[in-house]
């Protein structure tokens, strides 16, 4: 064999176990790519425990109903209070308005032509 052959040989059967720098390149990809053993361990221990608590379907049927049952009964509460403050709000602009009126009866009186005015030429 040539010398150049013999290079190519030996180049062929250079593993990366034989380059430093591929080792270690390796080395960091292995560590980086695979959880190390406790995780596992541990993923697997959850998994089980998991699987060895798992709720039946009946049971995860009654749970979905009870939680229905909640909402609907805080969205009827939401409504409820809604309206209350709907009515407290629209009672506060009507008294907010009656006292206006009352201070200033000819300014109300003024609008109201106005407005009747408007009105009547639309129809």
């Amino acid at each position: 064999m040539t010398p150049d052959k013999q290079e190519q040989v030996t180049d062929e059967r250079l593993g990366p176990a034989d380059n430093p720098q591929e080792v270690h390149r390796l080395a960091e990809m292995w560590t980086a790519d695979t959880p190390l053993v406790d995780e596992a361990l541990r993923s697997v221990a959850e998994q089980q425990s998991i699987a060895s608590s798992a709720v039946s379907p009946s049971e995860e049927i009654a749970a979905l109903r009870a939680e229905v049952a909640r909402l609907t009964k805080s969205a009827a509460e939401v409504a409820a209070a809604s309206v209350r403050i709907g009515r407290t709000e629209a009672s506060d602009a009507l008294e907010a308005t009656r006292n206006r009126i009352r201070k200033e009866p000819m300014a109300a009186v003024a609008i109201a032509a106005f407005l009747g005015c408007i009105w009547g030429l639309t129809r």
